[in-house]
């Protein structure tokens, strides 16, 4: 899947590897995000291991986050964990999941 957007709720993961997930204003996940790219307009409760974040006005992340590029504007609010992985991780959403882990 190269595109996923999301403007309900999900209780569940949701895992595309070289996609990007859009969260949409009003849309709600409760569960772990393993994408490339991360549009965050709505809420995320969890995880999410991506290599670019985008964090717009009214996007809310509470949980643990690893990435590579990180964007927040104003407004927008992650609490939590969060990491940033170096760039001598390859970009690719495996290899992150797995700098993640050790």
């Amino acid at each position: 899947c190269e595109k996923i957007i999301i403007h309900g709720k999900i209780n569940g993961n949701i895992n595309t590897n070289n996609g990007v997930v859009f969260i949409d204003k009003g849309g709600v996940v409760n569960g772990r995000v393993l994408c490339e790219k991360m549009i965050l307009n709505g809420e995320l409760y969890g995880e999410c291991c991506c290599s670019t974040l985008d964090v717009y006005e009214n996007g809310f992340l509470q949980g643990e986050v690893s990435y590579r590029f990180l964007e927040i504007r104003n407004g927008g609010c992650i609490t939590g964990i969060v990491n940033k992985v170096t760039d001598e991780v390859q970009n690719n959403v495996s290899e992150l999941v797995k700098a993640r882990e050790s």
